[in-house]
């Protein structure tokens, strides 16, 4: 199976794709800047950074990291996960 076959695999399976035609869909996989790799311990993104950009991981974990006081609630389905997070100042 290539990188493309299992990264189709990958995004038919997140449901927020299931409104996507099949063309849509290939269109965005098919993007060579639409897809990164990180190492392990690799900083993603920092606090502050604009907040333009959907990341789904594929393979691996990540650990998200803030300062200050937050509540968090997570919510954990198949290969998805959404947080939401309320900062008190």
């Amino acid at each position: 199976m290539t990188e493309e076959d299992s990264i189709t695999k990958f995004v038919n399976t997140i449901s927020f794709f299931s409104v996507f035609k099949d063309v849509e869909k290939q269109k965005l996989i098919s993007r060579a800047d639409c897809f990164e790799k990180y190492n392990q311990e690799e900083a993603i993104f920092n606090q502050g950074d604009s907040g333009d950009t959907l990341y789904l991981t594929l393979q691996g974990k990540i650990g998200l990291f803030r300062l200050g006081t937050i509540d968090a609630v997570f919510f954990n389905h198949k290969n998805s996960l959404a947080i939401i997070a309320f900062h008190y100042t």
